[in-house]
Parts: structure tokens; sequence; C-alpha cells
């Protein structure tokens, strides 16, 4: 499970700060894998790789939405309801996390791992050894979306955010 702290302005200029829960069950990865020819992560790959950055795009939404959910108070249940995702992508969080995952090819990496169940998830070493390649592959990817520049941050700060694996 993801965890992401975030400190924003909501619509009416009030500053808060509140925690984000994003996570895919094995469940959420199957249905993935079936939705697309070759599988989920061969399509995030070839969408890396190609020059077509809508579909780039509309796949990281689709990561960021699928993902994201509210934990019930005694912690039984992560919800992830059309009502709840509604109201998520229409806070002004929605927009901020997209966009850091977008110019940010490091905390895209710790977010995508991040989301996995735990017996799914790489460790540091594994992730160390492929973030190269990643980070060239989201670069390409960050650079078509929104970076007309060409400059994506690499930056090890991490203000306001907070990962945790949850245990199942």
């Amino acid at each position: 499970m993801f965890k992401y702290t975030s400190t924003y302005k909501d619509w009416n200029g009030v500053k808060r700060t509140e925690d984000f829960y994003f996570h895919l069950t094995e469940a959420d990865i199957a249905e993935l894998q079936l939705s697309k020819a070759g599988g989920f992560a061969e399509y995030v790959s070839r969408l890396t790789k190609a020059k077509d950055s809508n579909e780039a795009e509309t796949a990281f939404k689709k990561i960021i939405l699928i993902s994201y959910g509210e934990k019930s108070e005694d912690g039984r249940y992560f919800i992830k309801d059309d009502e709840v995702v509604r109201r998520f992508k229409g806070s002004p969080v929605y927009s901020e996390l997209y966009m850091r995952m977008v110019r940010d090819v490091k905390f895209a990496i710790k977010f995508f791992n991040g989301i996995l169940p735990e017996s799914m998830q790489r460790n540091e070493t594994e992730i160390y050894k492929t973030t190269k390649e990643l980070e060239s592959d989201l670069r390409k990817a960050s650079e078509e979306i929104n970076e007309p520049s060409g400059v994506v941050s690499e930056t090890s700060e991490e203000p306001n955010v907070q990962t945790d694996v949850v245990e199942n």
C-alpha cells in the first residue's frame, strides 16, 4: 500500500493535510493483465517507448485511479467504489500527484512499486538494477506528456510524501 500525504489548499482556499492511499490487489493486477494484448505490463512498457503521449497519459491516469481507495476506520476494508474515486479525481491532490509522477521519475517508480501487493513488490536492490532503464523510458514518456523543455526533476527530496507497506 502506498500512502501519499499532501498539504494542499482545497477549492475554498482552506489549507489541509491529508493521507491518500493507493493499492492494487492481485485480482486488480490480473484484471489489468487481461485487459490488454500481451498483458498490462507489456502495454505500459510499449507506451513508455512509443511516441504516443496520449496513450501514456491515459495509462498513468488509469493506474492512479484504479489504485486509489479509502481505508475503513477499522482497517478491514479498502473501498474503491466509483464515488470514492470520483471525489478523489475532483480534488486538487489528484492533479498534484499526477504531475509529480510525470515530472519525477524516481517518485513514479516508488509509486508503482508501492501500490503492488507486498508479495509482488521488488526490493531496493532489484529496483536499483532496473532504475536506469525505467528512468529512461519514463523520461521519454514524461517529455512527451508535459515537459516541452525536456527537463525532468531528479531531486531526491520528497516533500509531503510518505510510503507505507501495510500488511494485508
